[in-house]
């Protein structure tokens, strides 16, 4: 959402997630996300979102992190 992270901050967030991790996803539309099942995640997982994220609300976000496979280790960060 425009306005909700200053512009530098966000070139340089994008700029060290790319460089952490290369892959990038090609995502078109948000409810491609709706194709997501996150119980088919069976690796250690690390779900970070902000509290005030515009697209992902806490709700949405304590679903997914609920409902990532069992017996893997993850952790949720706000």
């Amino acid at each position: 959402v425009e306005g909700s992270i200053p512009p530098n901050a966000a070139v340089e967030f994008a700029e060290s997630a790319l460089l952490a991790d290369p892959f990038k996803a090609e995502w078109s539309y948000l409810c491609q996300f709706n194709n997501c099942d996150p119980a088919r995640i069976h690796v250690p997982t690390l779900v970070v979102a902000g509290d005030q994220d515009p697209y992902a609300p806490l709700m949405v976000q304590s679903e997914l992190f609920t409902n990532l496979g069992r017996g893997n280790d993850r952790t949720w960060s706000v």
